[in-house]
């Protein structure tokens, strides 16, 4: 297990809150640009229903990966609006990297996790639908249209597993305490990630972070300092 530590002066750096509109920075792959996202949305998503962000005051979140090998970045866009969203949870689109919607989800929450696992060329979806994590699967052209009925998924044996090792890291040892798990809220975000935060008695003045690896056995731990509202 390699261990890596970063010391981070200010909070505008890791973040692990969504956001409506993230940006893209550095991608190895052909992705969209936050404007791009927004003239998608209105033009594919909205514009059919007879809506728009602007009129109608609806927020999304978005994230994106390659979730077929192409090289390029497909889009998932999460709407947040009365408009597609029920008790069970909201509509998300799956935009190729042409604009084209490739599959329309029901009854989603966060998180929205790629998987390593391949079906049919396509990457493995891993969806918080109606209380559980769902497993979704490409079919050859699509992915389900309502995650509520796929098969349930328990990552609690990852957690556990992920927990241990950031226990088992010096720094921890050394003086850490209140070790809490983050649910990852970025929308395709790896599932193999899983993110922690905890305290060090040696270190009162920074937050800690650890993001586990499950498929390189790394432990990364990122300290930022706390801002004058939470001293």
């Amino acid at each position: 297990m390699r261990l890596n530590t970063v010391l981070l002066l200010t909070c505008s750096i890791f973040m692990w809150g969504c956001q409506t509109s993230p940006s893209i920075v550095g991608e190895e792959t052909a992705s969209y640009i936050e404007a791009d996202v927004a003239q998608l949305v209105d033009r594919v998503i909205l514009a059919p229903e007879g809506l728009s962000l602007e009129k109608d005051n609806i927020q999304y979140l978005y994230g994106q990966a390659d979730l077929n090998g192409d090289g390029s970045k497909e889009l998932l866009v999460l709407l947040d609006s009365s408009w597609f969203c029920g008790s069970g949870g909201c509509t998300a689109y799956l935009l190729s990297a042409q604009g084209n919607v490739l599959s329309r989800m029901t009854v989603v929450r966060t998180p929205i996790l790629v998987d390593n696992k391949v079906t049919n060329d396509w990457k493995d979806l891993i969806v918080w639908s109606n209380g559980s994590y769902r497993r979704m699967q490409f079919n050859g052209t699509h992915y389900p249209s309502n995650p509520s009925i796929e098969p349930k998924l328990s990552r609690d044996s990852q957690w556990k597993n992920a927990e241990k090792k950031v226990k088992e890291t010096e720094l921890y040892q050394q003086d850490g305490y209140d070790l809490a798990k983050v649910e990852q809220s970025d929308i395709l975000a790896p599932a193999s990630e899983y993110r922690f935060s905890f305290k060090h008695y040696g270190d009162p003045m920074f937050h800690y972070y650890a993001v586990v690896n499950m498929l390189d056995d790394t432990v990364n731990i990122i300290t930022e300092e706390k801002s004058d509202n939470t001293l």
